[in-house]
């Protein structure tokens, strides 16, 4: 991951996460959590303009809202919860945007069809989940 983000932390960024159908056996443990935090060099959330929570649990937002109160840091300001991917699209282009089939299709049965969703998106097994119904 550090890898990865090296390569763009110096220019503004956004993070995606997809929580989408996530159950409490496949949340890390909080100790990993914190791990993480403190190998991150502040320069990864210098340049951070949102973090995204796409499909939020519950448990997650009180998680956050816990975990916030013992954590010094601006990253919680920049965190945005958005239940459905037509709430991201008021944020994020559509185009540049790689979302897993599976994604889709839970955001279509739970929320319809986005008339946003890029036409390749609109296209797939989501809009055929939709004429099924």
């Amino acid at each position: 991951m550090i890898k990865t983000m090296d390569k763009i932390v110096d220019h503004s960024y956004t993070v995606v996460y997809l929580h989408t159908k996530m159950e409490s056996k496949d949340t890390p443990e909080f100790s990993w959590m914190k791990q993480v935090y403190s190998i991150m060099d502040y320069k990864y959330g210098d340049h951070l303009s949102s973090f995204f929570i796409v499909h939020p649990t519950f448990w997650l937002k009180i998680f956050e809202g816990v975990v916030s109160t013992f954590v010094s840091s601006s990253f919680f300001t920049k965190v945005k919860y958005v239940s459905k991917l037509d709430e991201l699209y008021d944020f994020l282009d559509p185009e540049q945007l790689v979302i897993p089939e599976e994604v889709i299709e839970y955001d279509v049965s739970e929320n319809g069809v986005s008339t946003r969703q890029p036409k390749r998106m609109r296209e797939t097994k989501a809009e055929a989940l939709l004429n099924d119904l």
